[in-house]
């Protein structure tokens, strides 16, 4: 819920305000996410298959790419 003050500014809740800020703990953990996916994406491709290798790459980068939208 947003408060609209008298002179046309509405408070940002805590998390608006993180986001603003730098990020915060979701893009952090996403960003982390995502490279420890794409650093092990060989070890996975040896041990389980190429395919699911190439899947880590894949939903490796979807992370990090959000991490920097929401960063």
């Amino acid at each position: 819920m947003e408060l609209i003050l008298d002179n046309g500014f509405c408070e940002m809740t805590n998390e608006e305000l993180i986001m603003v800020d730098g990020g915060g703990w979701k893009a952090f953990c996403a960003a982390l996410g995502g490279t420890l996916l794409i650093g092990f994406s060989p070890v996975i491709g040896v041990t389980t298959g190429p395919s699911n290798g190439f899947k880590a790459i894949k939903n490796g980068t979807k992370l990090i790419d959000y991490a920097c939208k929401h960063a």
